[in-house]
């Protein structure tokens, strides 16, 4: 946690136990400002004391902080490495579908008429589908 958020919340404490130490600090200004500083640092209170968070954050110790920002690193990684599989697990069936149009092609190439109906059915499947996953938008 921050070295100030601590400081703050050990002015606030400290301005909550010695009532006396605000009266002092709030002596020399206009009273409808004593107020305001007062209704603040009630407010602060409040939300400091019954913050369960504030237990939490006074906890907090820079081996936490390192061990967080390892596990995020790690998640990093693998984040990378999902991205990267899938774009190979991509390829892999890009690979595959041309592969069998190709044989395909290779089996029926006596009956053209056969062939131009299979082409055009799976570009039609393939730019169907480009379209419903929304290629537009990418290129926006």
């Amino acid at each position: 946690m921050d070295e100030n958020a601590n400081t703050s919340l050990d002015k606030t404490e400290e301005l909550t136990q010695k009532p006396d130490v605000l009266d002092e600090m709030l002596d020399d200004l206009p009273e409808e400002r004593q107020k305001q500083i007062r209704k603040s640092v009630m407010t602060m209170m409040s939300v400091t004391s019954n913050n369960p968070m504030t237990d939490i954050a006074k906890k907090i110790d820079g081996e936490h902080i390192t061990a967080f920002l390892k596990e995020s690193n790690e998640n990093m990684r693998l984040s990378y490495k999902d991205r990267f599989q899938t774009k190979i697990i991509g390829i892999i069936v890009l690979v595959f579908v041309l592969l069998f149009l190709v044989i395909i092609v290779l089996v029926f190439k006596d009956s053209p008429d056969i062939v131009e109906k299979i082409i055009y059915a799976t570009g039609g499947l393939v730019f169907g589908g480009l379209g419903g996953f929304g290629i537009a938008k990418y290129k926006s």
